[in-house]
């Protein structure tokens, strides 16, 4: 690997901690505003749960938040390959279209996890949807920002 590649895959893996931490406080914020549980990594633990994977509860924390850090970086580096190759520019408005099309695919995305795991806490999905939604559109605005800083 040569400097370079270590250098982006750093400046990938801090833009996305970076972002996923902003998305993951506003979902907190807006759980804690509206008494919901909208909290992607406590329903990803709920979700591993119900498909009866045989970890600890400790471990599926730990994987919960893993796998949403992981989908932070994943995104992340979809962004960097459309801005490295001119696909997209890094602006304001390549960030928002992002963010909208990255909320469509998590929507599409977790609509199906919770069918497969006919999922049974009881909160109001197209509320969580809504705030995940905009969330993205966070995301996508705290990557680019910090994308076009680091």
């Amino acid at each position: 690997m040569s400097i370079m590649d270590i250098f982006t895959f750093f400046q990938v893996l801090i833009v996305s901690f970076a972002a996923t931490s902003a998305m993951t406080l506003f979902s907190y914020a807006i759980s804690a505003n509206y008494g919901e549980i909208y909290k992607e990594p406590v329903l990803l633990t709920h979700l591993l749960t119900r498909l009866k994977f045989k970890l600890s509860i400790i471990s599926k924390k730990n994987l919960g938040w893993l796998l949403h850090f992981g989908m932070g970086f994943f995104f992340v580096l979809s962004y960097h390959f459309l801005w490295l190759y001119n696909i997209l520019d890094v602006s304001v408005n390549s960030a928002f279209i992002l963010g909208i099309v990255s909320g469509a695919i998590s929507i599409v995305c977790w609509a199906i996890m919770l069918k497969i795991a006919k999922y049974t806490l009881s909160i109001d999905f197209k509320c969580y949807y809504l705030q995940m939604f905009i969330g993205y559109i966070i995301f996508a605005l705290y990557s680019a920002a910090a994308y076009y800083i680091y």
